[in-house]
């Protein structure tokens, strides 16, 4: 929080990006090659969605179709993290 002396507060509603990891459920796995880890996630990163074609700058009833049979697949235990390239 930010409160110049006019008595104005300003708030960074910013995520960090460990913050936005921590929300698309990053896990570390170690790959093949000894002590690397690489990062699957059960949701696209920020950076992946914004790159994508389901990233129309609203929410619609598409994404909320996709999001909806995703979750239900992680539920059901049929869906798993994916790698960044996946997405």
């Amino acid at each position: 929080i930010f409160e110049p002396r006019d008595g104005t507060s300003f708030l960074d509603n910013c995520l960090t990006e460990a913050e936005a990891d921590l929300l698309c459920g990053i896990c570390k796995v170690y790959t093949s090659n000894h002590n690397q880890t690489e990062d699957l996630s059960w949701w696209p990163k920020a950076s992946t969605w914004c790159n994508s074609g389901m990233n129309t700058g609203i929410w619609n009833p598409w994404n909320e179709g996709w999001f909806s049979k995703r979750l239900q697949l992680i539920r059901e235990g049929k869906a798993r993290p994916l790698r960044p390239g996946t997405w």
